[in-house]
């Protein structure tokens, strides 16, 4: 096989095994086999009326097979020792005794093989099954029974309990036909599943992947498979479910994947799933993604819930063409690409955090904008008058300035400060941050979001969703911002 795990020191755990010569069992028995437990061992070897011989360990076995000599209680032996086998193949070694009886010398040849781990052989005759039905006789790295196996690897190198299996048509390994039954009977050994940029697979998931109950990711990338059963009940370890840009896969979005006590991670994009999504998915939070699928109806009250509302929002609430949710009773929050957490300083020196801000005011305005921009220059003065008017009436503005030079922002803070200044643009929060302008397109400035006091958009240039029942998104901010403001306050 290509590829050989390094053995690792240890004690052995194996069979203990002893063996009796005399002077008539050598004159008849010039060579013996002997079969090693893969766990390691030894084998002692006590001599009646034969001197102890000269022990030569053949050189290719060295690296797992040891002898000594030893005495006891005046009876001399030989202890051969044999290390666990942590590789993935069977091994032979041979040991040639030398004995001197007399004026005459006598050898006895010793063959030893050690199996492998019995989940080695397990792992192997599923692969076997597995690798003829993808077709893996063909890759450009092909699968060569009894030598490669590519695109596995053994975590545990002890055990052999945490197998991952890696296929991409990138790494030379393009997959045909249908993901096989007989993956499921890698049963507990398998840990994770990843196959990406596989056209060629198709069909439908099969139903027996339940069986892999310690399995903690599954990958399922860029392939032509058309389903997923819903059959994650038992997988109690699974962590991180990747399902992205298969665009066969239909049918509503496996419940039970939100079953694990431990998932931590759902990417599931790019897909033609539909229905509504699972309310379990909402504990994932912020690292939910399950945006670009076909799914509809009523968003789960988890979701809208979760602390992390905003972050599930944003990836929700976009999907293909001709689907999306009812959201006139849904409040949606300023997204979470564009809501800093932390603390921020503005360039008149003065900390801030967005929530607080938010919280303090009636309403926010969260404007980006550029100093070479007509239209946003033309804004800003508008909404100086605006804010002079209203500001004591619970509207606070938050503005970050973004520009095409220097890799998207303007970092010169003095450059900045000398610009409003020249505006007259001083009193609210201006402030720089590297990532405040996150998928922003400069050729669109401006752009403005309102929020309410909750932190929820009211107004929004930059979410384009149907909106009929509130109309909130979509807007223009040219046109529609300092009316909209002038509709807040009367």
């Amino acid at each position: 096989m290509s590829r050989i795990i390094e053995p690792v020191k240890q004690r052995p755990t194996g069979t203990n095994q002893s063996l009796n010569l005399d002077s008539k069992s050598l004159s008849s028995i010039r060579s013996r086999a002997v079969t090693v437990s893969q766990k390691g061992g030894t084998l002692t070897i006590k001599f009646k009326d034969l001197p102890l011989p000269k022990a030569t360990v053949e050189e290719s076995a060295k690296p797992w097979i040891s002898v000594k000599r030893t005495t006891s209680l005046g009876e001399s032996a030989l202890v051969i020792t044999f290390k666990s086998n942590l590789t993935y193949e069977k091994r032979k070694g041979k040991v040639t005794l030398l004995f001197k009886v007399g004026k005459n010398a006598r050898t006895m040849v010793l063959s030893f093989t050690q199996g492998i781990h019995s989940n080695l052989t397990k792992a192997f005759k599923v692969l076997e099954q597995f690798y003829e039905a993808v077709d893996a006789r063909n890759w450009e790295d092909p699968w060569i029974p009894g030598k490669t196996w590519p695109g596995i690897f053994f975590e545990d190198k002890v055990n052999f309990t945490k197998l991952y299996i890696s296929c991409s048509s990138f790494e030379k390994r393009r997959m045909k036909g249908q993901v096989p039954d007989c993956i499921g009977d890698f049963g507990s050994i398998l840990k994770s599943i990843s196959f990406y940029y596989q056209p060629d697979l198709a069909g439908p998931l099969p139903a027996s992947i339940q069986k892999l109950t310690n399995l903690d990711t599954l990958y399922l990338s860029d392939t032509s498979i058309t389903s997923v059963p819903d059959v994650f009940a038992g997988m109690k370890s699974l962590a991180e479910v990747n399902l992205c840009m298969n665009e066969k896969m239909e049918g509503p979005i496996p419940s039970s994947i939100g079953d694990s006590p431990v998932l931590k991670k759902v990417n599931i994009a790019g897909n033609g799933f539909t229905g509504t999504p699972p309310a379990s998915l909402a504990k994932v939070g912020r690292e939910l993604r399950l945006c670009e699928n076909r799914l509809s109806g009523q968003i789960p009250q988890s979701y809208l819930q979760s602390r992390d509302a905003r972050y599930i929002l944003e990836e929700l609430l976009y999907q293909q063409d001709g689907y999306g949710f009812d959201i006139s009773n849904v409040e949606i929050p300023v997204f979470g690409q564009r809501w800093y957490e932390g603390t921020l300083v503005d360039l008149n020196g003065r900390p801030f955090t967005m929530k607080g801000i938010t919280k303090k005011n009636k309403y926010t305005v969260f404007l980006y904008w550029a100093p070479w921009c007509e239209p946003s220059i033309a804004l800003m003065e508008q909404l100086k008058a605006f804010y002079q008017a209203f500001h004591n009436k619970g509207i606070e503005v938050i503005a970050t300035v973004t520009t095409a030079d220097k890799g998207g922002m303007w970092s010169d803070r003095e450059g900045q400060k000398q610009v409003l200044e020249q505006l007259g643009c001083t009193e609210w929060f201006n402030y720089y941050y590297r990532d405040a302008a996150k998928d922003i397109y400069y050729s669109r400035m401006p752009e403005a979001e309102v929020a309410d006091s909750a932190g929820n958009l009211v107004f929004s240039s930059m979410v384009n969703l149907p909106d009929p029942g509130r109309n909130r998104l979509g807007k223009s901010v040219s046109r529609e911002l300092i009316p909209f403001l002038e509709s807040l306050v009367g």
